[in-house]
Parts: structure tokens; sequence; C-alpha cells
């Protein structure tokens, strides 16, 4: 299976912008999970964003 392409990280970071207010979170590097990004808003609340190349889409993981 092929990692992290840069087309996949780019939509990861499209979704991204299309579904938060950047100014309002916080974005890191997570390389557990296929072009991975750890959010984190302004109360602290967490999510993983990344590449699902099983389904060939973007999935995310809510921290709880």
């Amino acid at each position: 299976m092929e990692g992290c392409r840069e087309e996949h990280e780019q939509r990861v970071l499209e979704w991204i912008g299309d579904h938060f207010h950047l100014d309002h979170i916080e974005v890191r590097e997570y390389s557990l999970f296929p072009c991975g990004k750890w959010v984190t808003d302004q109360n602290g609340e967490t999510m993983i964003v990344f590449w699902d190349m099983l389904d060939d889409r973007i999935s995310y993981v809510v921290e709880n």
C-alpha cells in the first residue's frame, strides 16, 4: 500500500480549511495515519483528519 501522496495531503488540508475557521484551530502533523493531521480547537477538543487509503477518501476520528 502506498503512503501519503502530495495530492492526498492537499485534499486533507483543503477539507480542514472547508470545515474549520483556520484562525481558531491548531493543526499539527500526526504521522500514525496517512496524511494525518491533529486538529485542536480553542476549547481543547481534538480530532484526527487523515487520508483513508482503504476507502480512498478523507476520514476523521474525534477524540474524547
